[in-house]
């Protein structure tokens, strides 16, 4: 028995959450790593089929929060902000039929992100050479099959000036650069590069063909 007991206490001293302790959620408890914004693309669209707050807030950016946008006209409008650390579901945080929310975001609903999400995973270009080729899209062809693509070196500058309740003036400070975009025909998720891995900051639910 007290070599049992000192063994847990040097189990305790190497690593603090030993012994059946309790211990924090982090982004690698939900299969969340380093290697690429594949993989935390992967981790967000599980946490949201599995409605987990917890494994949402391991791949929201710790800086900058999580931004839900919405193309209501012309621009962009942000329907909410996630922040770092919040561990509500996902599904807490669209719903229908609350003053001011965005209708169109709270039809899209989170399903419509998985979707997306699965099916621009399974069909994944990199830096393509031209992002507006037709496969990526095509309004004159609505039934033809659509790749995704993902490419570096982004900024959120546009989403910014384009945002529907600002004046269009976006200061270098506010825009958050070195981004990494993901797009799916009606679907944009940005990624960043941080101290602990890649991090999802904004998704844009879009419509590709609106007049």
């Amino acid at each position: 028995m007290r070599l049992t007991r000192l063994l847990c206490v040097l189990a305790l001293a190497l690593a603090p959450a030993g012994c059946g302790g309790p211990r924090a959620h982090s982004a690698a408890d939900h299969g969340v790593t380093a290697d690429g914004p594949e993989a935390v693309l992967a981790a967000f669209a599980d946490a949201i089929r599995r409605d987990d707050g917890a494994a949402l807030a391991a791949v929201v950016d710790p800086d900058h929060g999580l931004t839900l946008w919405y193309t209501p006209g012309a621009g962009y409008a942000a329907f909410e902000t996630i922040a770092a650390g919040d561990v509500r579901p996902p599904s807490q945080h669209v719903r229908a039929g609350v003053e001011d929310s965005a209708a169109e975001w709270a039809e899209y609903d989170w399903k419509g992100v998985v979707r997306h999400l699965d099916d621009g995973l399974a069909k994944l270009d990199h830096d393509p050479a031209d992002p507006m080729a037709p496969i990526y899209g095509d309004c004159g062809d609505m039934d033809a099959p659509v790749r995704a693509y993902l490419r570096g070196g982004q900024s959120d500058r546009d989403l910014r000036a384009g945002d529907l309740g600002g004046d269009g003036d976006v200061a270098d400070d506010e825009v958050v650069t070195d981004l990494t975009e993901l797009n799916i025909w009606g679907l944009r998720v940005y990624l960043r590069s941080t101290a602990g891995g890649w991090r999802v900051v904004h998704v844009v639910a879009y419509e590709p063909c609106s007049v």
